[in-house]
């Protein structure tokens, strides 16, 4: 590991150590509880990385950590799915739809990739599986942020946080992979991901420790996950 992406680690460690904390001081871990796994896995498997990268350090942890990761990607949009659709029974049918179709998109478009035996294994996964799983994941957030605008929905501050730090960084890993599985460009763009990924961190770190605003009875009945959650 150059110094560079040691320094950005260390960065995301404590970002994500301070995001952790601060979904249980502030009572918000039962609102997002694949997030917090989420979170706990980076933290854990980073670490590792960091403390044995003679171990750690190798494509092989590389490939099952991420692969974990896109997982609970998933779970994670899921999750939020159900908190911000919850008590809204036209929102929630659309959105079932929605990110029904996007799963099924998501599998054959991994499901239709070629049989590429005469490529180099790792950089194939690395430019084009995890891409196209990331594309996917992208596109939930996304949905799911548009179906909140077009119905008017009322969100937890946490939810919003979580998807605004998690589309821009989509955005800008498929956008690197996309232009290191095409042309190569595995020097200088490699560093925007981890950058991209540490502003996440920071932007999940800042909304964790954000109190939820109170509000009066009659608006707290408009959002459901606080009367589910006993808030």
């Amino acid at each position: 590991m150059t110094p560079l992406q040691i320094a950005i680690q260390l960065a995301v460690l404590v970002a994500v150590g301070i995001a952790l904390v601060g979904l249980v001081v502030r009572g918000h871990l039962r609102f997002c509880r694949w997030f917090a796994g989420y979170l706990a896995f980076v933290l854990i498997s980073s670490s590792l990385v960091m403390l044995w990268p003679e171990r750690f350090w190798s494509w092989t942890y590389w490939t099952f950590e991420h692969a974990t990761l896109d997982g609970l990607k998933i779970a994670i949009a899921l999750e939020l799915a159900y908190w911000i659709f919850l008590g809204f029974p036209a929102a929630a049918q659309s959105a079932r739809a929605v990110i029904f179709l996007l799963l099924v998109g998501t599998l054959a478009s991994v499901l239709a990739l070629p049989n590429e035996t005469g490529q180099d294994i790792g950089g194939y996964l690395l430019g084009t599986l995890r891409l196209r799983f990331e594309i996917g994941a992208a596109w939930i957030f996304t949905a799911l942020a548009g179906l909140i605008q077009w119905y008017h929905l009322p969100v937890h501050p946490l939810h919003s946080g979580i998807m605004y730090g998690f589309v821009p960084y989509l955005l800008v890993f498929s956008t690197v992979m996309r232009a290191v599985a095409d042309y190569g460009w595995s020097q200088w763009l490699v560093t925007i991901e981890p950058a991209a990924y540490l502003a996440a961190c920071g932007c999940w770190a800042w909304t964790a420790w954000r109190p939820a605003p109170v509000v009066g009875p009659a608006v707290a009945l408009l959002q459901p996950w606080r009367v589910r959650a006993r808030c």
